[in-house]
């Protein structure tokens, strides 16, 4: 499951990501489900998913393709005909996409990358709608339980101050990770800040977990 809320300037790079996912999954053992919020402004990117389009879509990304299903009872908005604005700062929403995903796409282990803009109090910042809203660690770990719970979550792109505060406030996972492309992560946060020891060890550690790590449905 991928959260994709690029309807800020992390737009261009978001699709970058987006474009290597198409190229790369190669495999049929596991089910690889984005629900992507776009805006104008930031990209004029209509090559990889088709259009250049400024809405939310959901797409299910396969061997060197994609599609793009109804999101059914969980997600009604969405289908083949509307155009949905979908405030990404909702937590009903990613619940819905969570319960979606796993209702429709059932597997042993189910992962949650969440990738958007954020720092110290929240994140996914979203004002589309008519007003400012953001996803906030307490509201995970309400909406991210039972019938919507993941086996790991994978915040990609916001602060690791985000990310402490997030796994103070909520158990969701065996594994919980600030970013899955460890090694790019902790050369960013080395140069982006002056670590305490304690966080430069825990940097360090992740980077060994990964490196141990397979993740498979």
């Amino acid at each position: 499951m991928h959260y994709g809320v690029c309807s800020n300037s992390s737009e261009a790079d978001l699709l970058d990501d987006i474009a290597e996912m198409i190229r790369c999954k190669n495999s049929e053992e596991y089910e690889l489900i984005t629900l992507l919020d776009r805006i104008k402004g930031f990209s004029e990117d209509s090559t990889t998913l088709g259009e250049n389009f400024s809405d939310t879509g959901l797409y299910r990304i396969s061997d060197q393709t994609y599609f793009e299903p109804d999101g059914l009872k969980e997600l009604p908005e969405i289908n083949t005909n509307s155009y949905f604005e979908g405030n990404m700062g909702d937590a009903m929403l990613l619940r819905n996409f969570t319960r979606y995903c796993k209702n429709n796409y059932p597997a042993n282990h189910y992962m949650l990358i969440i990738r958007s803009h954020g720092n110290g109090a929240g994140m996914c910042p979203d004002a589309e709608v008519g007003k400012r809203d953001k996803l906030y660690p307490a509201e995970l770990r309400d909406v991210l339980s039972s019938e919507a719970s993941v086996d790991i979550l994978g915040p990609d792109v916001f602060s690791l101050v985000y990310f402490h505060n997030t796994n103070d406030n909520i158990e969701l996972a065996e594994f919980s990770f600030p970013y899955l492309d460890a090694y790019n992560f902790y050369e960013r946060i080395s140069v982006s800040y002056k670590l305490l020891d304690q966080s430069s060890a825990l940097a360090g550690d992740v980077c060994e977990a990964i490196d141990r790590m397979v993740v498979c449905s």
